[in-house]
């Protein structure tokens, strides 16, 4: 009879906390391949994230680009494609809210050059909508050569940025019914500069904003050193210069504008654009200064890129302030919607 009890009682237990037993085992963390936590990323996978994974895009859309390496075109759908985009473009240890907008901004500047490739194609695109060299459109990244970037943070990188795509797939920025031409550069000196100064077109929505985070980057400012042969050298294509007489009357009449860069300087008596400068001498942006002295041109450069339309890291620094995706675009594209596309 007490073997009889105590078996009753065992059986009892075992009904009673095994219900128990698998309430608590759902609610345990979901397995995760990811080999570090990082902040806004969830651990748990909407779907696969095997290399070369393909996800579904809202419209069953795709973007043809042009491999500028193999001169070969590759159709992707919208999600893979955005995905290597915003690889190529941003760091992906920006805020969540940063690569939002990232995000958003491959897609309306990959949405912008498919209607035109579509409208009135170039021959030199090959059938694609735009390519993948950061020169002529915006940079991509392959499966594979992202994981090749990242290594063995590569499946947690992949999830940050799938997320970040996913969260603002099938919506553009536009302006009077049409998709903008959204361009970003990588941080301005505290200011960004109108499309109207950097490229004399005029774009309602690429006017000049403040962007005083920028300002915080450890990349603002760039230094470059340079002998008077070095720098004779270097600057000989400009049409007209004589590096002859006194190094210290080389350069002179800068004029700039309102975010610094410099829109045209004499250099060995020829007038030539900052652009030009930039160009020849290897500089991160058209903002720069150039002294003489001891022998030497100190030539010293602030932000990086061409300043029109998003400053990444001023996108960077918003998101860190507690500002959204939508607060960060809607700052930098000024007038634009966000639209359901």
């Amino acid at each position: 009879m007490k073997i009889y009890g105590i078996l009753l009682v065992l059986v009892t237990l075992i009904f009673i906390l095994a219900p128990i037993a698998a309430v608590e085992k759902a609610g345990d963390e979901p397995e995760t391949s990811q080999s570090e936590s990082i902040p806004g990323v969830s651990t748990q996978r909407d779907g696969p994230a095997e290399q070369g994974a393909s996800y579904p895009s809202p419209d069953g859309g795709a973007i043809k680009v042009l491999r500028s390496f193999s001169e070969t075109v590759e159709t992707l759908s919208e999600t893979d494609y955005l995905i290597g985009a915003v690889a190529a473009e941003m760091p992906v240890t920006y805020h969540a809210e940063a690569l939002k907008a990232q995000a958003i901004a491959c897609y309306t500047y990959a949405l912008y050059n498919k209607s035109l490739q579509e409208a009135d194609p170039s021959d030199s695109l090959k059938g694609a909508h735009l390519s993948d060299s950061p020169s002529r459109h915006q940079g991509y990244l392959s499966p594979a050569e992202r994981r090749e970037k990242w290594g063995d943070k590569a499946d947690a990188y992949e999830d940050r940025i799938r997320l970040a795509v996913m969260e603002v797939q099938g919506k553009a920025l536009t302006y009077d019914g049409a998709y903008i031409m959204a361009a970003f550069h990588a941080l301005c000196p505290g200011k960004t500069e109108s499309a109207k100064v950097v490229w004399g077109k005029e774009y309602p929505y690429l006017q000049s904003v403040v962007s005083a985070g920028d300002k915080l980057s450890p990349d603002y400012s760039d230094t470059l050193v340079l002998t008077k042969a070095q720098f004779a050298q270097l600057l000989s294509s400009v049409p007209g210069a004589e590096f002859t007489g006194d190094a210290s009357k080389w350069v002179s009449g800068a004029e700039t504008s309102g975010s610094g860069i410099v829109t045209s300087v004499k250099v060995g008596g020829a007038k030539v654009s900052g652009t030009d400068i930039r160009t020849a001498l290897g500089l991160r942006s058209a903002a720069f200064t150039i002294d003489y002295a001891d022998g030497s041109f100190t030539v010293k450069t602030t932000g990086y890129g061409h300043f029109v339309g998003m400053s990444q890291y001023g996108a960077d620094y918003m998101a860190r302030q507690g500002f959204t995706w939508e607060d960060i675009v809607r700052h930098y594209y000024m007038g634009i919607m966000i639209t359901n596309v």
